[in-house]
């Protein structure tokens, strides 16, 4: 063997290897690279969907039986004079659902992202996933959002929890509207329900990635929307798809309740039926045997349902045109609500935004929003800096969202303060004026009022903190 050939046979053993690793790592290398990517369209996915300012301005976090829900809560300038219109949404959806309506009603307006959904917690427990616990996260949230005239808006599943939401709430529910409600469950739906929960997470994943194929017309998404909806929509809807988890999924399902025909039945109040003509996860059939069921009792108040042509499951998105004014006119004319007319309410004097302003509004807003607990026993006193009304931190609703604990806010100040006092109509918080004199030490006699009305509180909301403030705070 030449000295040439004997060099030329050990660089190819040589290279072979190193041809070899070069090329493990440039498949690991794409292999991570490719992971990466899925995960940056996961999170992309996972985004909130692009929001109308009326509801991003408005969005509050709140606590609610042991996680954070996301809610977007508008008060009217009328406060208890309109009634409150609360949104309740369906598997996989989210507040945003309701856009179109949300900026078209003029009442207060409540609307949540549902345990798991949106922009709310997603805890892993079981319990929190069941038709009952989603009815009692609403009856929460109705007790810090009060209203002596709620009227629901429920799209879907989002039904069945205003159905029995109303068995416990009947006497503040002037009204109910549905949008592609279920009440028949087939024997294919049950079997459905079944291989779901026997299935194990990653196939379930993997099945719905296949079913996404397509993008935005990929049957996940033509399941949902008629075949005529706009790619905007389309699009949103693939977005929403992609950000409801299959651990959310099999959970709630393994805790849904539709109603009953009893359950149904139970309403008194007004019922709306809206329905999809094309609505393929809900078809129109259903509201019509809700219809059916109640049209036997003449007790009952609720017409005919309504069938939106050329609509699919989202037909509140894909024919809002049609669908506003339909909810319109029956919370005037069924429900009685005559004060969510915006011309009844351009027939009375709007109340003029108070134009203080802060002689130091860098001083006001390094001043910490409220203090600790003052004082012994259950019941404390809790001070607080002045409220504005167009803060994003410490507005009426955001101090509604993020202090449960408060029941009143006592006002000391002399002048109207700069927020609307009506934000407190019929909430958890009550607001009470008891205006003193800046600079002048208060007499005797306000003093003792002072303690009257503190006494009377803790009598009315035994345990509840009571936050004071001044002009400034």
């Amino acid at each position: 063997m030449t000295a040439s050939s004997s060099t030329s046979s050990l660089l190819t053993k040589w290279t072979q290897p190193t041809t070899m690793l070069s090329t493990i790592l440039a498949m690991y290398v794409g292999y991570r690279a490719v992971l990466h990517l899925n995960t940056l369209r996961h999170q992309r996915a996972l985004e909130p969907s692009p929001m109308d300012p009326l509801l991003k301005n408005n969005i509050q976090f709140v606590s609610v039986n042991g996680k954070k829900l996301r809610v977007v809560h508008v008060p009217h300038a009328l406060g208890s004079k309109v009634p409150l219109v609360v949104f309740i949404h369906g598997v996989g959806g989210q507040l945003e659902q309701f856009e179109k309506q949300i900026i078209a009603l003029s009442a207060n307006i409540l609307a949540v992202d549902m345990c798991g959904y949106g922009g709310s917690d997603v805890p892993e427990s079981y319990g929190h996933y069941t038709t009952e616990a989603y009815v009692e996260d609403v009856v929460v949230l109705l007790q810090r959002y009060k209203s002596d005239d709620t009227v629901l808006i429920c799209h879907s599943y989002g039904c069945a929890i205003g159905t029995l939401l109303y068995d416990r709430m009947q006497q503040s529910i002037k009204g109910i509207v549905m949008i592609g409600p279920k009440a028949l469950v087939t024997l294919h739906e049950q079997q459905s329900k079944a291989r779901l929960a026997k299935t194990p997470d990653w196939a379930v994943d993997l099945a719905r990635k296949v079913d996404r194929i397509g993008g935005i017309h990929s049957r996940s998404v033509s399941r949902l929307v008629h075949s005529s909806a706009s790619d905007d929509l389309r699009r949103r809807q693939l977005r929403w798809n992609k950000a409801s988890k299959t651990l959310v999924l099999k959970r709630l399902m393994a805790g849904v309740h539709y109603p009953t025909q009893q359950d149904f039945c139970k309403i008194q109040c007004p019922l709306l039926l809206l329905a999809g003509e094309d609505d393929r996860v809900c078809p129109p059939v259903n509201a019509e045997q809700i219809f059916k069921w109640r049209q036997g009792l003449s007790s009952l108040s609720s017409g005919a349902p309504f069938i939106i042509p050329r609509a699919g499951h989202q037909t509140m998105l894909e024919k809002w045109e049609l669908v506003n004014p339909i909810i319109s006119a029956f919370f005037i004319k069924e429900c009685g609500l005559s004060t969510i007319d915006q011309a009844w309410q351009l027939t009375l004097e709007s109340q003029k935004e108070n134009k203080w302003s802060l002689k130091n509004l860098e001083k006001w807003q390094n001043t910490p929003i409220i203090s600790s607990s003052i004082g012994r026993g259950e019941g404390k006193f809790r001070a607080m800096k002045v409220l504005r009304q167009t803060d994003q931190l410490h507005s009426p609703s955001a101090f509604l969202a993020q202090h449960p604990e408060v029941g009143f806010i006592i006002d000391i100040s002399l002048d109207a303060p700069p927020y609307r006092t009506t934000d407190f109509d019929a909430t958890s918080i009550t607001y009470i004026k008891l205006p003193t004199v800046s600079k002048v030490p208060p007499s005797k006699d306000d003093v003792k009022r002072f303690i009257a009305h503190c006494r009377a509180c803790w009598a009315e909301k035994p345990g509840m903190d009571i936050a004071v403030h001044c002009h400034y705070g």
